[in-house]
């Protein structure tokens, strides 16, 4: 009975992440990672059922079906992981691994002493855990979470290289039945279940998350352009200016406008200006580099902090924003009318705040339209640079009136 519990512990342990992590598939079906999770902890549990009541694990069939499961399993959970932090685990070095280790296990099956086998699978399996872990030692800052993954899988792979070589100090030469009804098979499984326990559940917290980091970022995310709402966008430009003020990397703000937009609502209707918002978010995220932010905060005026960017470079960027917009067709407005963008741009000054940047570029937007709209203006050079925040507003609002 002891030991009809104990074979039946890992593996009920397994299929119970399996579950979790196949539910957080289903919740989020673009999360890859988590179905692969899932089949990887499938593939254990199957593999532990296997191992603990077969009729015969000395048979060489079970033998290499078992090390097939395990395989499999390692190799699911290894990719998965690596794929979850935007590594690569190339399936072809674990295909070999587990090939070159089926090979070693047939060569190792000759006689009663099974040990030679038990050490080529269990190798396999470590190269496949330290492969990943030199994996995601590659992914420079990482959170709590992370540093446990990395930790507990380089601890897992210690175990595999380890666990044949006490399996021979502690039992000698012995048949997998022997083995598998061993002391040291028990205590083994235990500390094993342990450590596969920790690195299931720190898995499952980092799937959770991901999940949960992804669906906040989607509620920051205005629906319509696929850019940042105006807080998220303002509260991430402000950490990139604080951030910055040791560094002293240029840094730059385009605030761009769509020229006419009323008219477009008014004239061919919401629709039409919603896709016309929508084409031109398109065009802001395809166009700009990751290293920078986008926002749309108005209804139809958009913001890009550019990162490490000298202003004429931004102006340039600005400029090519606005010709392939002005080029574009619109299908709700039909094949002969285009729509144009007006942009400001401006560099940001070493301590400078958010406020002040912002109304340096939108003073330059305003003086954009005033002088006829579909073009890129730069800041004055002594443009607002002692103004207190009411002479600010004071400017900008003498340019709106002046934009009409």
């Amino acid at each position: 009975m002891a030991d009809t519990i104990m074979g039946l512990l890992n593996p009920t342990i397994a299929a119970i992440f399996a579950a979790v992590f196949a539910a957080l598939w289903m919740r989020d079906r673009s999360n890859r990672t988590a179905l692969v999770f899932a089949f990887g902890y499938v593939g254990l549990a199957a593999g532990f059922l296997v191992f603990h009541f077969t009729p015969d694990p000395d048979a060489i069939g079970w033998t290499l079906f078992m090390h097939t499961i395990y395989s499999v399993s390692a190799g699911c959970v290894c990719w998965a992981a690596a794929d979850r932090v935007g590594q690569e685990a190339k399936v072809s070095n674990l295909l070999v691994i587990s090939i070159a280790a089926a090979a070693l296990i047939v060569v190792g099956s000759f006689g009663t002493d099974m040990n030679a086998r038990l050490i080529a699978a269990n190798t396999a399996y470590g190269l496949m855990f330290a492969l990943t872990t030199q994996t995601l030692g590659r992914t420079g800052e990482r959170s709590a979470i992370d540093r446990t993954i990395y930790w507990l899988f380089a601890i897992s792979a210690a175990q595999f290289f380890i666990r044949p070589q006490l399996a021979m100090i502690v039992s000698g030469p012995m048949s997998a039945e022997a083995y598998r009804e061993s002391d040291f098979y028990a205590i083994w499984m235990l500390m094993m279940g342990v450590v596969s326990l920790l690195l299931a559940l720190a898995l499952m917290t980092a799937t959770v998350l991901d999940q949960w980091r992804k669906e906040s970022e989607a509620a920051e995310v205005d629906p319509l352009s696929r850019l940042k709402m105006r807080r998220s966008f303002e509260s991430a430009a402000m950490d990139m200016l604080d951030q910055n003020i040791d560094r002293r990397v240029r840094i730059c703000m385009i605030v761009a406008d769509i020229d006419h937009f009323k008219r477009v609502n008014d004239i061919w209707g919401h629709q039409a200006g919603d896709d016309a918002i929508a084409a031109f978010g398109e065009l802001i995220g395809s166009t700009v580099r990751g290293t920078d932010l986008c926002g749309r905060i108005g209804g139809e005026e958009f913001c890009i902090l550019v990162y490490d960017c000298e202003e004429s470079a931004a102006k340039g960027l600005a400029d090519r924003i606005r010709r392939k917009f002005a080029s574009q067709e619109h299908e709700a407005l039909g094949p002969d009318i285009r729509l144009t963008v007006s942009f400001g741009v401006t560099e940001w000054r070493s301590g400078e705040g958010y406020g002040k940047l912002f109304a340096r570029a939108d003073a330059a937007l305003y003086r954009a339209k005033s002088n006829g709209r579909d073009r890129v203006e730069t800041a004055d050079a002594e443009l607002l640079e002692n103004a207190t925040p009411e002479q600010e507003q004071k400017t900008i609002k003498l340019a709106r009136t002046a934009a009409g």
